[in-house]
């Protein structure tokens, strides 16, 4: 993710960031089709996403890897979740089974995206009110997860890990300022020195 869309917390970024110059929208999406390219160049079916702003995901889709997008929001879940906020997941996919007709939700991106939504696009317009709604919601989710959410249209991004840390999440900041998210430490090596563990429980 660009610095535009967001900054590395201070520990995190690079001393070379602060001084860098503003890369232009296609020099953005060079940079970041290059990124991809580079880290996925070893998989056929890897599936690569540029929403813009100097953003962009690369995943391998599979039962506990998946990806939804609906008007601008872009999730990106890894893991598995019994039990989102007052949704049984387990039962009604059980239910669905049961009844011979399709889940409420194909995987637990589009879970996640509805959940978003629910408050993303209320009448709630504080940032700060919107984070606090997130972990008490958060707090209730039952599952090992890891996921990116990135709404183009409001330009937040918010990233979080299961409390027991079960599913692997890795950050760090490239030498220009960007945030680089992934699942395995070796993909991030871009960042280095400064990529680490993403902490657990908690929601950036």
């Amino acid at each position: 993710f660009g610095p535009e869309t967001a900054k590395p917390p201070a520990g995190l970024s690079s001393p070379c960031a602060a001084g860098t110059h503003h890369h232009l929208e296609s020099e953005d999406e060079m940079l970041v089709r290059t990124m991809l390219g580079n880290i996925f160049k070893d998989s056929a079916n890897a599936n690569l996403k540029y929403p813009g702003k100097g953003c962009g995901f690369g995943f391998t889709h599979s039962p506990y890897c998946s990806y939804a997008e609906r008007d601008g929001v872009h999730v990106l879940f890894s893991g598995e979740v019994s039990a989102w906020p007052g949704i049984d997941a387990v039962k009604a996919n059980h239910d669905a089974f049961m009844s011979n007709v399709s889940p409420a939700e194909a995987d637990d991106a589009h879970w996640l995206l509805d959940f978003y939504s629910t408050f993303s696009h209320s009448d709630v317009h504080d940032n700060d009110v919107i984070l606090q709604e997130a972990l008490e919601c958060l707090s209730e989710v039952k599952g090992s997860f890891a996921f990116v959410v990135y709404d183009a249209v409001s330009h937040r991004l918010l990233v979080s890990r299961d409390a027991d840390g079960v599913q692997p999440l890795y950050w760090g900041s490239t030498e220009d300022g960007r945030m680089v998210l992934g699942s395995v430490a070796n993909d991030l090596s871009v960042c280095n020195p400064t990529a680490t563990q993403f902490p657990c429980g908690s929601l950036f």
